[in-house]
């Protein structure tokens, strides 16, 4: 269940939000409902498509995003109030013991901006011993994001290195694949996610899907 895959690039994509050279790649959309605010009235408006891929120095990451309203006041750790993506990352699925969050657990979340003065980010949290999930800032992720019709395309590069791994061809990782959305012009508010994968919570790495790097075609 959930299971995705990256492909290998040979050619290293240009991050500017333009997703033309991805047309070839795989895609995998974030269909199911796994959170909701209190109060939220039902309307179920985005959609969002994934492709993934990678190469020594980086997974990319390039999203399809369709909603009819867009709402981002936010930067820094709080843009999940608005909308935007995240992925979420388990890099060491043998060493996990239990059903909470470790070190080896990331999650990056990713800003398209507002289109006007607040520019597109991103933030990366990592999990602790504690199961909690902290800050860790200082990233050297890139993001570049495009309006696209009723939505918006969203493209990053993150080093492998702000994850502590090497990659290589048949690499798995957990992986959740999510989109936020929000309504309601001038606030703050997380009202709807959306991941790839039915299962998914917040602090248990093992309800989230899997990614396996494969080789170029």
């Amino acid at each position: 269940m959930g299971a995705v895959e990256a492909r290998q690039m040979t050619v290293t994509p240009l991050i500017d939000g333009n997703l033309d050279e991805w047309a070839d790649m795989p895609a995998f959309e974030s269909s199911h409902l796994v959170y909701q605010v209190d109060g939220w009235d039902g309307t179920d408006d985005v959609t969002a498509l994934w492709r993934l891929g990678w190469d020594n120095g980086n997974l990319y990451v390039a999203v399809q995003v369709d909603d009819d309203y867009h709402v981002q006041t936010q930067n820094g750790n709080q843009i999940f109030k608005g909308d935007g993506v995240s992925l979420q990352l388990d890099t060491q699925l043998e060493a996990d013991f239990g059903n909470r969050l470790s070190p080896d657990d990331f999650q990056i979340n990713l800003s398209p901006g507002d289109f006007a003065g607040t520019p597109p980010v991103a933030y990366r949290f990592r999990g602790d011993n504690s199961g909690n999930l902290t800050d860790m800032p200082g990233h050297g992720i890139q993001v570049a994001a495009r309006r696209s019709g009723d939505g918006y395309t969203l493209e990053a590069a993150i080093p492998w290195s702000n994850l502590g791994i090497t990659p290589q061809s048949g690499l798995e990782l957990g992986i959740a694949l999510n989109a936020n959305d929000n309504d309601t012009p001038g606030t703050a508010v997380q009202e709807v996610m959306m991941s790839h994968v039915a299962t998914r919570k917040f602090s248990d790495p093992s309800s989230w899907g899997m990614v396996t790097l494969r080789e170029a075609e």
